[in-house]
């Protein structure tokens, strides 16, 4: 395996969010990384902060790696020995509707849990709060009840309605790659980082 020098996105996620430049960044090369593997017929399955590591490069760049594909499902074949047709794998807090009820997964699947590490990374809280599997797909199939921007109010409709779509119940209501929700996402939050610039008052 490589080594990688770095920190993973659990250990950076504060409180009150990350910072919106640094969140759009980081959305934008996962959801770049995810649909390289989706492309070549792989599904994460277990996508989460943990298995999201974090390089720096210098000058305040860092490279984004996705890791830990132990369970990873290969189209029409199974690459985790241990897991079979229909069961359930993953971490139940990013896992989407149709993965908790043990059906197929798709790219569909692994966008959701972007969503999922999305709302949590802006908001430094998780969008559902469950106790069981089962409660968490309830509160799925209703729909996410405190939406980022009553967490975030900085955050714009447009990133708001990202995050929700990528959240949405139904696969095929969610977009349709992962590289697509985190450019949508990116672009939203750059706006407002210009906007919030824009806004302040001038230095003299």
């Amino acid at each position: 395996m490589q080594f990688i020098d770095g920190v993973t996105l659990r250990s950076q996620i504060k409180p009150e969010g990350l910072a919106l430049e640094r969140a759009a960044e980081i959305i934008k090369q996962i959801g770049r990384a995810l649909t390289t593997a989706h492309d070549a017929g792989i599904f994460h399955r277990d996508l989460k902060p943990e298995n999201i590591m974090m390089q720096s490069l210098g000058r305040g760049e860092e490279q984004i790696k996705i890791i830990d594909f132990g369970i990873a499902k290969l189209k029409d074949s199974l690459v985790a020995p241990s897991t079979v047709t229909g069961a359930t794998a993953g971490t139940v807090a990013y896992m989407a509707p149709e993965q908790l009820s043990g059906k197929p997964v798709s790219a569909a699947t692994d966008i959701f849990a972007l969503g999922t590490i999305a709302y949590e990374v802006l908001t430094g809280r998780k969008p559902f709060n469950p106790e069981t599997g089962f409660e968490l797909l309830e509160m799925q199939r209703q729909g996410v009840r405190v939406q980022p921007l009553d967490l975030r109010p900085a955050l714009s409709p447009e990133a708001n309605e990202a995050i929700l779509r990528a959240l949405s119940f139904a696969p095929q209501e969610r977009f349709q790659t992962a590289r697509d929700f985190g450019e949508a996402l990116a672009v939203a939050l750059d706006t407002e980082t210009a906007t919030v610039g824009q806004s302040r008052p001038a230095q003299v």
